[in-house]
């Protein structure tokens, strides 16, 4: 079994590292998620961009990338 290493010699500070990773990761993806929903021209209700927003669930920011790339999709294949 392969050992794990942290960045740092405390537990408390690991779990807190992770924590802040974590957050910044899923800060980061709602961040250019709502980036492409902009540059794509797709239309958001101010509920839809507050879910987003304030979204920390990856399996529901995964599903918003779903339906954005959907909406790219074929709306790039109608302007053809």
């Amino acid at each position: 079994m392969e050992e794990v290493v942290y960045p740092h010699p405390s537990k408390l500070l690991n779990e807190r590292y992770g924590r802040g990773y974590a957050a910044g990761f899923l800060l980061g993806y709602r961040e250019v998620l709502l980036e492409y929903i902009d540059e794509f021209g797709m239309t958001l209700s101010e509920h839809e961009r507050r879910e987003i927003d304030a979204s920390n669930d990856i399996t529901i920011l995964r599903a918003w990338v779903k339906r954005v790339v959907r909406f790219a999709v074929e709306n790039h294949a109608h302007s053809d």
